[in-house]
């Protein structure tokens, strides 16, 4: 927890209370994340996040949009380096399972039920979720035979490679798998590669 601070500028207090909610979020869990808590951790008066956040919602929200651009910065890293497409697949996947394990706390705030009854409310959390789509579904094209293949393909092939590697996430992380620390970057490694080579 930070120190409570004397001043604050208003200009950034909206950052200040999410990079706080995150910090609280990983030390503390998601049940910990409230108003008050957040305002607690940022060293502000408990009134002071209602200025930008209307209820627990809006702040679960933008706690999972700084996950999801985090998430955006991994893949794209993943993507810009040079290799080919089933290269660029292999390192995508690595990426975000390398992503959960890092922040395994944000992951599961980014994709599980608590924020299911406040996407209508917060669109940014479904075009988050389909930025990472795209990248899977652009990689998993380069791959298909040349000449293209049918939308179908292409969309079950994409959901098959983000089925792969959410699964071996949510495993890892949930510890579902008896894998010691230091073989699991081994196994994320063999484990996407065997899907990019399965593929066309």
């Amino acid at each position: 927890m930070k120190d409570a601070r004397l001043t604050y500028h208003h200009g950034n207090l909206r950052q200040e209370l999410v990079d706080s909610a995150v910090e609280l979020l990983h030390s503390e869990g998601e049940e910990a994340l409230t108003l008050r808590a957040v305002a607690r951790a940022a060293g502000v008066s408990q009134t002071a996040p209602y200025r930008h956040f209307s209820d627990r919602g809006a702040l679960l929200a933008a706690v999972a949009e700084t996950g999801f651009s985090k998430l955006d910065e991994r893949c794209e890293h993943a993507l810009s380096i040079s290799g080919g497409p089933r290269d660029r697949l292999h390192r995508l996947g690595k990426a975000y399972v390398q992503f959960a394990r890092d922040e395994p706390a944000l992951y599961r705030l980014m994709f599980g039920a608590e924020l299911g009854p406040f996407k209508d409310a917060y669109p940014s959390l479904d075009a988050g979720a389909k930025r990472v789509h795209d990248m899977m579904r652009i990689t998993v094209e380069d791959l298909m035979p040349e000449g293209g293949a049918p939308n179908a393909d292409a969309e079950s092939a994409c959901i098959a490679a983000w089925s792969l590697v959410h699964g071996l996430a949510s495993l890892l992380i949930d510890r579902n798998i008896n894998v010691p620390a230091n073989r699991a970057t081994a196994l994320i490694d063999s484990v996407t590669s065997l899907f990019a080579k399965g593929l066309p």
